[in-house]
């Protein structure tokens, strides 16, 4: 009980929401939030990740296969409407996820920006990614196993 109400320190924010202690700041900075003190409550904490867009795709286990864990993330990104102008922070796609996870996933991304299907912006949140409307057809027959993608399909 007395754990809950100890101040957090920069280091275990930036723990807990799987981003870099330098984005943390950057964040507090761009909600015009920054603390007197380095130290965080858990309401902080909750409003860093919205300000941040900072979501945690993979709490619960994740495909052992390269295959399924590129699909799993496409479908994702189909499902979650993140297409044309609504986007989600670049490093939701793999937080949570292993190293190797981490950079198939990367490797996912720049294929996908690289073919035209996937589209990268800033804001004040972050890189952020979105895939393009012309790629969405394509992309759930992709899923649906109906066609294969060069671009993906290389990956695994």
């Amino acid at each position: 009980m007395l754990e809950e109400l100890r101040p957090i320190g920069l280091r275990d924010v930036a723990r807990d929401l799987g981003i870099d202690p330098f984005e943390v700041v950057r964040l507090l900075v761009v909600a015009d939030a920054f603390p007197e003190r380095l130290e965080f409550t858990a309401d902080h904490v909750e409003q860093i990740r919205k300000v941040g867009g900072i979501e945690h795709w993979w709490t619960e286990g994740w495909p052992e296969e390269r295959r399924e864990l590129i699909l799993d993330t496409v479908r994702r990104l189909i499902d979650g409407g993140i297409h044309g102008d609504r986007g989600t922070r670049v490093d939701n796609l793999w937080r949570g996820l292993p190293t190797d996870e981490q950079a198939l996933l990367q490797q996912l991304v720049t294929s996908l920006v690289q073919s035209g299907h996937l589209a990268t912006f800033m804001t004040p949140r972050g890189v952020q990614v979105s895939l393009t409307s012309t790629a969405v057809d394509t992309l759930k027959q992709v899923v649906a196993g109906e066609t294969e993608l060069g671009s993906i399909s290389a990956l695994w």
